[in-house]
């Protein structure tokens, strides 16, 4: 039987044009994910994935005597560091009754239409699992696996290189963004700079006199009204409003050091049917890869 919008999908996992489907699934309304939008993804191996970080010995003097004997310096074993991928998915049925009764009527109750909206409800979610202070969680035959969200990555009972300023159970000051990013570039060379902030909280920096506040070209235009920019003494900062970041929390991060990091990505799979009732699933593997922790900063504790 065939089926409206089938040809957007492949009808069978790895079949067909998937990778269309992926493509026009990350198109869908980039500006309700706009982490996942901005950053970069990694393919991984396994739903436990490792990677290491390294860093640089601290600037200091270095004048040799020439012709000086030398002594190899030991070298740090770098960190290895690892998250786990979780699986998201959504499901629904349409009769053969439905899509007639909706084909003749004029209706948008088509297969169509719902793969795109259970896509976009898959990356919302997706949104939400990297945004929030989740615990990394191993599954089990009970209880589902999940990945660690940036609160669990950039917290110091975590992670003890981790930047973290006291946002005093208040709304947020210049004073204690400004104190973050200082903190971040005396960690980290700036790069592609941002702030991660709830509605409530982007809504005071709007109000801070320091920075400049306007909207900014990222490339895609359907994002320019969700991200502005805010010129601070340690460089230039994307801000970027999030529906799933609590006010509890901002985070200044280096957006080329947090990744997507994607075992299976977005796909339809056509289940089957179930008498006269066509069955179908929008799924996704993946998990937050925070490749270097010391690169971003936290504004914890803020007023909820």
């Amino acid at each position: 039987m065939a089926f409206a919008g089938q040809e957007y999908a492949a009808t069978m996992r790895g079949v067909g044009n998937a990778e269309e489907f992926e493509k026009l699934a990350n198109n869908i309304s980039p500006e309700t994910t706009p982490l996942y939008s901005l950053i970069g993804q990694v393919d991984i191996a396994s739903d436990k994935f490792e990677w290491i970080v390294d860093s640089l010995a601290t600037p200091a003097a270095n004048a040799i005597i020439e012709a000086a004997s030398i002594t190899a310096a030991s070298t740090a074993i770098p960190t290895r560091l690892y998250n786990y991928a979780q699986q998201l998915e959504k499901t629904f049925a349409i009769s053969d009754r439905q899509q007639a009764i909706q084909k003749k009527q004029g209706g948008s109750f088509d297969v169509k239409q719902q793969l795109q909206n259970r896509t976009l409800e898959v990356r919302r979610d997706f949104e939400y699992a990297i945004c929030v202070n989740t615990a990394r969680t191993l599954g089990t035959t009970g209880a589902a696996q999940v990945t660690g969200g940036l609160g669990y990555w950039l917290l110091t009972s975590n992670n003890s290189v981790a930047n973290v300023v006291a946002g005093g159970s208040a709304r947020p000051t210049e004073t204690v963004l400004l104190t973050a990013m200082q903190q971040q570039w005396d960690d980290h060379e700036p790069g592609n700079m941002a702030v991660l902030a709830s509605s409530t909280n982007k809504l005071v920096i709007d109000g801070f006199s320091g920075g400049a506040i306007k909207n900014t070209n990222v490339g895609d235009k359907k994002l320019t009204n969700t991200v502005k920019i805010y010129e601070s003494s340690f460089g230039i900062f994307k801000m970027i409003t999030s529906r799933y970041v609590p006010n509890t929390d901002i985070y200044v991060l280096d957006l080329d050091y947090v990744k997507s990091a994607i075992l299976i990505p977005i796909e339809h799979v056509q289940l089957g049917f179930t008498k006269h009732a066509e069955e179908h699933m929008v799924h996704m593997v993946g998990g937050l890869k925070v490749s270097a922790i010391n690169a971003h900063a936290h504004i914890a504790s803020l007023a909820a």
